[in-house]
């Protein structure tokens, strides 16, 4: 704030006391908080279908940034559908009922 330059979101003075970790450690610390819905959701003991949609909040670029987030998360256990495919959702979430049927 008492400059001319603006920084959205981090304090130039903190960063550089950040020294003692390696450029490792700081992407590991980053991925656990991109990725933290993505894992919070693998943990779940049912499958999960993300459905990504094309309205959305700040810069989702019609669904293309949460698209990305959840394929890029690698995440166990959740299947990803294509932006706005809601009927492929429920296409794969009759099927995966039919098999718990079959059983």
């Amino acid at each position: 704030g008492a400059g001319k330059a603006f920084c959205s979101g981090g304090d130039i003075g903190e960063m550089g006391k950040r020294g003692d970790r390696t450029p490792l450690m700081r992407k590991n610390e980053l991925a656990g908080h991109v990725h933290r819905v993505p894992l919070t959701l693998e943990a779940m003991d049912k499958p999960v279908i993300a459905v990504p949609t094309s309205v959305g909040y700040g810069a989702g670029f019609q669904g293309l940034a949460p698209l990305l987030t959840m394929l890029n998360s690698c995440a166990a256990g959740i299947a990803v559908m294509n932006i706005d495919n809601g009927f492929g959702a429920g296409v794969l979430a009759h099927r995966i009922n039919l098999l718990g049927e079959k059983t």
